[in-house]
């Protein structure tokens, strides 16, 4: 429930996927569209270092720019659905399902009376994702580059030499 533990829950199910991860969102507040700590796009983003496969689909009330903005600055691929218009507040983690009336915003998680549901079935788990990836597929553009650094020493001597390999993904269309 919001305002009792619906963050709280969020954080919960984010911290345990391990090969999925998906969100239809209809809102993303002025308060969590700033890359900070606290907002579920990146904390969505800490799985998505881990390896997990993270996608988000918002409504169209979120600008294309802040969409690519998420695809540009983080390992989240999110993509801005025109129609029919999103009004899901709904994840999938792995075989679990989160249905919801909580919104990405601040008023939502804590300070309005929210509820959730939390299915725990790969079944319907598999019917969600299905549907989730047949909207991310039609409405995900994003074509910007995205370089990933791994491994770098914190600082290096002056004119020193060092490697930076990027590898790309020819399976995509764009970069």
């Amino acid at each position: 429930l919001s305002c009792d533990n619906s963050y709280q829950a969020l954080l919960h199910y984010v911290s345990i996927a391990e090969g999925r991860l998906y969100s239809q969102q209809q809102s993303l507040g002025d308060g969590f569209n700033d890359f900070e700590d606290k907002s579920p796009v990146m904390i969505f983003n800490e799985t998505a270092n881990r390896g997990v496969d993270v996608r988000v689909v918002f409504s169209d009330n979120i600008s294309k720019s802040l969409s690519d903005a998420i695809n540009a600055r983080t390992n989240v691929k999110t993509a801005v659905m025109e129609t029919p218009y999103v009004h899901n507040k709904g994840v999938v983690c792995d075989d679990i399902v989160w249905v919801s009336s909580v919104n990405w915003t601040e008023t939502s998680f804590f300070e309005n009376r929210e509820c959730c549901v939390v299915i725990e079935s790969g079944e319907i788990a598999d019917y969600f994702t299905e549907a989730f990836l047949s909207d991310f597929d039609r409405f995900y553009t994003y074509g910007g580059f995205t370089a990933y650094f791994d491994g770098f020493e914190t600082s290096y001597e002056s004119g020193a030499e060092f490697v930076i390999t990027v590898v790309t993904d020819p399976s995509r269309d764009a970069y």
